[in-house]
Formats: structure tokens, sequence, C-alpha cells
């Protein structure tokens, strides 16, 4: 079994900054573009060339009962779905009608203009070219939990929210005064207003300077990569510090690619490809949940690929980031064995993350959310938390609970013996 976890392709800034127009973005701030779009579309040829040419894994026309597709409700995400499923079935592999019969009888109840000429056009292929369509899902509240919980997990959104707020964000505004003071000067914006857009800036100049556009308030390419480790350093101390953050928000996604695997192993589960189309942060949370050091945010159609693969009744998983190995940390190799595997996720998931996401946040208290930020705070199955808070409230539950048996005992030894 393959699950793909991406970001969709190249986009359009989602904030319009004073440079950005319609002109040059005609379809409108956070939409996926025609790069994106061809982006998405070499993926899915490379995917059929390894999973059907080579490997003959899948069916060389799509089966529905191989391949499911789900996006984070998004145009750029579910475009971006779309068009690497093209890749995969690209125009040719459809099915044709079944019948010349076919080609009079479905039709509309409605008049259709110029009819017999597009009939004539498709023959028996139901769309031109024979282009295959491939339905893309997002419908279940869990699955967009999993691919965006920054807007769809309240508890994560406010914890987020709470920590912007905190003066350990001034200090990484002030390792970069040059990039404050360029911003300032060419939006004629206050100091503070400067650090609030830093990321919005990032966001269009990295956009802009992907598809060749000329740079703003002339911008250097030097301000371009200190305007970026700018906004990724804000971005990694508000979404993926501390270590709660990041298994909070890797949990769900991390939790369905586990359940998937185990499903194929466990029972007649036909599913062998499966997609998620997602964000930069459905990326990061996942490589920040299993461990890994944030250094620079996933790039436009990045991807995170785990494969089942079954030798002699034995199963392990692997993983490929952008096409590259990645150990799964707490597996002995890069074959990481399914018990290690499935063992790992459940150690560093957060349980039930779904009545955990709907905590009511106008009942946490400050100190609760200094406590659930604070670097010492832990769950099961952080690192080097293995004897932490849970553990203790546990330890004197039992204790008081033994004492309570001793003493009840201990009450009906002296009953029945005074009695006697």
């Amino acid at each position: 079994m393959v699950q793909e976890v991406c970001r969709h392709g190249a986009r359009s800034p989602t904030t319009f900054m004073p440079w950005d127009n319609l002109l040059i973005w005609p379809y409108g701030p956070g939409e996926l573009t025609p790069e994106g779009i061809r982006q998405h579309y070499l993926l899915g040829t490379a995917l059929r060339q390894k999973y059907i040419n080579e490997l003959k894994f899948l069916s060389p026309n799509y089966n529905q009962s191989e391949i499911y597709v789900f996006s984070s409700d998004r145009n750029r995400t579910i475009i971006s779905a779309f068009s690497q499923m093209q890749g995969l079935y690209p125009p040719g592999t459809g099915f044709q009608l079944r019948s010349q019969a076919m080609e009079t009888i479905a039709q509309p109840p409605i008049n259709v203009k110029n009819l017999q000429k597009t009939i004539s056009q498709l023959s028996l292929n139901p769309l031109p070219y024979l282009t295959q369509v491939i339905p893309i899902h997002n419908d279940e509240i869990i699955r967009e939990l999993a691919l965006n919980p920054s807007s769809s997990c309240n508890y994560y959104d406010y914890l987020a929210s709470y920590k912007m707020t905190l003066p350990e964000l001034q200090n990484i505004y002030n390792k970069y005064p040059d990039v404050i003071d360029d911003i300032q000067k060419c939006l004629v914006v206050s100091k503070s207003k400067a650090q609030s857009l830093a990321r919005k800036v990032s966001d269009s100049v990295i956009a802009n300077n992907f598809i060749n556009n000329p740079l703003p308030c002339n911008f250097s390419m030097s301000f371009i990569t200190k305007v970026q480790q700018l906004a990724e350093e804000v971005k990694n101390y508000n979404f993926f510090e501390p270590d709660f953050l990041a298994r909070l928000a890797g949990s769900a996604i991390m939790q369905k690619i586990a359940n998937n695997f185990y499903m194929k192993i466990t029972m007649n589960y036909t599913k062998k490809f499966i997609l998620y189309s997602g964000h930069d942060t459905t990326l990061s949370f996942m490589l920040a949940f299993m461990g890994y050091t944030m250094t620079g945010l996933p790039p436009y159609a990045s991807t995170l690929i785990f494969e089942l693969h079954e030798d002699k009744m034995e199963y392990y998983v692997t993983l490929k980031y952008n096409n590259k190995d990645l150990k799964i940390k707490g597996c002995g190799s890069v074959n990481c064995s399914w018990d290690e595997f499935l063992r790992f996720v459940e150690i560093r998931s957060i349980p039930d993350i779904e009545n955990a996401c709907l905590i009511n946040t106008s009942q946490v208290l400050q100190r609760s959310l200094r406590v659930a930020l604070d670097d010492v705070f832990h769950l099961p199955g952080d690192n080097g938390g293995s004897l932490k808070w849970y553990f203790w409230i546990s330890v004197s539950l039992y204790l008081v609970l033994l004492l309570m048996l001793i003493l009840l005992c201990k009450r009906k030894f002296l009953v029945e013996n005074l009695g006697e």
C-alpha cells in the first residue's frame, strides 16, 4: 500500500501586498497557478512511471477500488489533487461508452446546442481525449482535521494564537532588524506593523520570485533569503514548538496513515493508493510529529510517501520526503518494521484527538496555557517524558485506592471478630 501526503503546487500570495494585483494574479489570492498545475501533473506522471509502468502495482486504468483521493477544502489543494491524478491517469486511459447506440442515448434531458457536432467529435469517448475523471473527497471532519489542523483544531488554534502574544516572539524579530527596516521603508508603516506583516511579505516575494516577477521595492535576493528565514522561525515558534504542539497538530494525519495500513494488513481492504492533498503546514506538522528539526518549509508540490511492504508475511514501512529516504525515529533502519512503526505512532499520538481539539478553550486558565506550552510538559511518548506528571497522578490514585481497600478489609475483619 502507498500513501502520499503532498503540498499543493505553486500559488498566488494568500494576501495581496501593494505590489500584487489581478493583472499579475488573475486567479485571485491563494489560488493555484498554471505553474502549480504543471508541477502536480508532472508529479502524477512520475508516480505512473513507478507504480504502474515499472512495478505493475496499480492498474493501468483507473480502478475505484484501488484509489482514494482526499483534499483539504481549499481550491488550491483540490486542483492540485486533480492535476496529479491527470498525470497518474492521463487522457487516453478513460473508459469508452459501451456501444455506438449510447452516443445518442447518453444525453441529458435538455436541448444541447450543436449536439450532433459534439457527438461526432466525441465518438465513443465520454469526455474529449478520453479523459479520466477521479473523485476528490473532502467530506469527513477527521480528514480536514488531519490536513488543516491550524484552522480546524480549536485547541491547537487557541494555543498557537496565545503563543503569538508572548514576549519570546519579539526575540525572533530582534534578530532581523535590517529585514524589518526594509519592510518599514517599503510599506511606510511602524516597526510593530512591519513585524506583523513580515510573514505576508515573505509569502508574496517567494510567490513572485517563483514566477520570475520583478522584485518590489528593490528588494534584493539577500532580503528574500532573510525574510524567508524570519518567516520560518516565526512559523516554527508559532506552530511546532514545543513538542506538544507538533504532536497535537500531527496526530490526526499520522493516525490515519497508521490506521489505513492496519486495515490493509488485517482486513480485506482493497485500497492500494491513497493521496492526501494538503499544505506546507500539513507536511511540516508530520515531520515535526516524527521528531525532525524544521529547517525550511516544504517547497511547492512537496511529498511525503509512505509505502507498506510485505516480505514473507513480515510487513515494514518506508518513508520518502521529496524522493529522499527518511529513517523513522524509533526504527532500526530505513525499512521500519510494522510493529515499530505502529508503536511509534501510538506513543507519539494525542489520544482521542477529535475531542482534544474540541476542548472548551473559554475554560482554559492562563496557568494551564503556560503549562501546555512549557517544554517540560509531556504526554506519554515524549522524549524524556517517561515519568512525568501523568505517571505520578496515576501512581497517587492507585495508592489512594489501595489504602482505601486495605482500610475496608481491616474494618470488615474487626467487625467480624468483634461480632464473634
